[in-house]
């Protein structure tokens, strides 16, 4: 039975997507549906339910989910049991990380691990914070590397570095912040935070300009355009030593983060992971 067909199936029941299971795998969809029907011609029954109109397994398709789960979880323990006695580093490592994070803070050590370890194969798959921290609790990751403010449940980690959010602008831009801010989403803990900071030492609400859903995307506005942006300065840190974007002073208490490392609670970290960490 094709593992990665298994692994095709289980990410999408638990993505609730064939799309979503695609994406994650780095496949078509049309790879997923051949792969699941594969499956199904190989256990003679049907996992999921065909209908064009919603995702839906079968009662034996969850249970294959699980059975499937924990073969994998299997198999990746032998693997790298398999691994860690070996002289020349080998197998996989499976990495979970924010895609700012992927371009702005591990570009480099990504592509210096490959250059040291070769026989090495690297799965790097993006996920914001919680995605991160769920995969490593579920066996799914060896290692998350995610921005964070608080101790992370079910894991063990280490901090990696250490920064503030702050608000950035083109030098040549005369915006002040009270002409509006280009923040991520107000349901987000630091976009609360700069909110409630300036209602309390600003006595107005802070001025949104729009909410957008990724901090490079900010970035790309605020290089190529009068506007404010807010983001966490690894973001930003290049541009301000270039004087390619510059500081917003506002007098506020700023908003403190943590970039770490985390892997599943209980568990030796993976030769890989800490080869790779080694190089952070």
């Amino acid at each position: 039975m094709n593992t990665n067909h298994m692994q095709y199936f289980v990410d999408a029941v638990r993505a609730g997507s064939l799309k979503r299971s695609a994406e994650l795998n780095f496949v078509t969809h049309s790879a997923v549906s051949l792969a699941i029907r594969a499956l199904e011609k190989e256990l003679g029954t049907e996992l999921l339910v065909h209908s064009k109109r919603k995702f839906e397994p079968t009662p034996e398709g969850l249970n294959a989910k699980e059975q499937f789960e924990a073969w994998l979880k299997n198999l990746s323990e032998l693997k790298g049991s398999l691994t860690t006695t070996s002289k020349i580093p080998s197998g996989e490592l499976r990495i979970v990380t924010a895609q700012s994070l992927m371009i702005h803070y591990m570009s480099d050590t990504i592509a210096r691990f490959r250059e040291l370890y070769p026989q090495v194969k690297v799965h790097l798959l993006p996920g914001a914070s919680r995605t991160a921290h769920q995969a490593v609790v579920r066996g799914e990751a060896d290692l998350a590397i995610l921005v964070d403010n608080h101790a992370l449940s079910d894991c063990d980690s280490k901090t990696l570095a250490k920064g503030k959010f702050v608000l950035v602008r083109k030098p040549s831009s005369k915006k002040r912040v009270e002409g509006g801010v280009i923040v991520t989403s107000m349901g987000k803990v630091e976009v609360d935070f700069l909110a409630r900071q300036w209602r309390k030492y600003k006595k107005i609400e802070l001025p949104v300009e729009m909410e957008v859903m990724s901090w490079t995307l900010i970035k790309s506005l605020v290089l190529t355009s009068s506007f404010i942006g807010y983001m966490p300065e690894y973001m930003v840190r290049d541009e301000i030593d270039s004087k390619k974007l510059s500081l917003v002073g506002t007098s506020l208490p700023a908003f403190d983060y943590e970039i770490k490392a985390a892997w599943r609670h209980g568990r030796a970290l993976h030769r890989n992971a800490q080869l790779f960490l080694n190089l952070l």
